[in-house]
């Protein structure tokens, strides 16, 4: 059995920092269905560290093509094509409004090694910012970043599975 924690800090009144380690993410699961496209779906999230501010990653890219899905964290195909958890090693978001016109969401997240799923540990980075003006215009920047840790060239036998070299 492992010990997790998870803090909130207010760094200004509008501005949160929020840190986890080995968090139990618990949300409510959905029932699947049957997809006959080659689009996965796309439900949508429900795990709380990942929903505070969220809507700043979810307007980033398109519909159809989003630059960051929180979802697929801690999450991942296993070969007889069921998801299994990942566990989340520890993650930290600072969240909020730094003033009147700018809104700002960065978020890092670190998974363990899975070696059952061929899986190294990952780290997952995504930030945005937000600029509002006028009185329902807005504009902003994302960054999304996901890296498999560790992984050398002679690590093919060890490390296997799809996604380590695959964006999310």
């Amino acid at each position: 059995m492992q010990a997790g924690f998870d803090a909130k800090v207010a760094v200004t009144p509008s501005l949160n920092l929020d840190l986890t380690a080995n968090p139990i993410l618990t949300g409510r699961s959905r029932s699947a269905g049957i997809n006959l496209t080659r689009f996965e779906f796309k439900f949508p999230e429900r795990r709380q560290f990942f929903l505070e501010n969220s809507d700043l990653f979810d307007k980033a890219g398109f519909p159809e093509a989003r630059t960051f899905f929180s979802r697929r964290i801690g999450l991942v195909k296993a070969p007889s094509g069921l998801y299994v958890r990942v566990p989340i090693a520890f993650g930290a978001r600072l969240s909020g409004s730094i003033n009147r016109k700018w809104r700002l969401n960065v978020m890092n997240i670190q998974t363990r090694e899975k070696l059952s799923l061929g899986l190294p540990s990952q780290n997952y980075t995504v930030a945005t910012i937000q600029r509002n003006f006028w009185r329902q215009s807005s504009f902003s920047v994302t960054y999304a970043d996901k890296e498999s840790l560790h992984v050398g060239d002679a690590d093919s036998s060890k490390y296997f599975h799809d996604t380590v070299f695959s964006p999310f």
